[in-house]
């Protein structure tokens, strides 16, 4: 994971596919086993039998059967049935996830769910546990929120993309924004709303 966007002292915000996907400093520490350290009754095997299934239907499925607790999930999409998606996460409400970890790498899975691709069918293994680990984040998570609410229609104003996330740093106390934008090879530092913020494409950001 690289440390440009993910640090100890780091949350970031990601909008992606109509799904706030909250990535944690965790998920430099995923370990793929996981689910070998829990202890857990409630597995679903779920099988969509399409010929189009996108990243925004297996968020939609881990929403409806997630609810509330931390989950596990192992996804296979038939065109990468060797390569399978591991996703530790946590639904916050029905379009928003904090995530713990995943493989592989999470940058990886922020570029498939960019590219928008469409997989034919797909078998997703879930566990649920009786644990919650958000309210270690919940006020960086409301923090970037307001930010992103805020200054979204502000990057489009100013000819800089869309806003596609948020990056809360704390350095010796004070918080560093990063505001990663759809706009490609953008690298510069603005202010925004009285506040001082560095503007960085997407891909700069993962």
């Amino acid at each position: 994971m690289s440390s440009k966007i993910y640090s100890k002292s780091s949350i970031v915000l990601l909008n992606l596919s109509g799904f706030d996907l909250i990535v944690t400093p965790e998920v430099e520490n995923f370990i793929p086993e996981f689910w070998h350290t829990k202890k857990t009754d409630e597995w679903q095997y779920i099988i969509l039998p399409r010929r189009s299934v996108s990243f925004l239907q297996v968020f939609k499925i881990l929403s409806d059967n997630c609810s509330g607790k931390l989950c596990y999930s192992r996804i296979f999409f038939y065109e990468l049935r060797d390569r399978p998606v591991d996703i530790v996460l946590e639904p916050i409400d029905t379009k928003s996830f904090i995530i713990y970890g995943s493989n592989p790498p999470f940058p990886r899975i922020v570029r498939r769910i960019l590219a928008n691709p469409k997989y034919s069918n797909t078998v997703m293994f879930i566990a649920k546990f009786n644990e919650t680990k958000y309210d270690k984040y919940k006020k960086s998570v409301a923090i970037a929120r307001r930010i992103f609410m805020e200054l979204s229609p502000v990057t489009i104003s100013k000819g800089l993309g869309r806003l596609l996330g948020v990056k809360l740093e704390n350095i010796d106390g004070r918080m560093k924004v990063t505001l990663c934008v759809s706009r490609e090879g953008i690298k510069s530092t603005e202010t925004m709303g009285g506040v001082s913020v560095d503007i960085r494409s997407i891909n700069q950001c993962l």
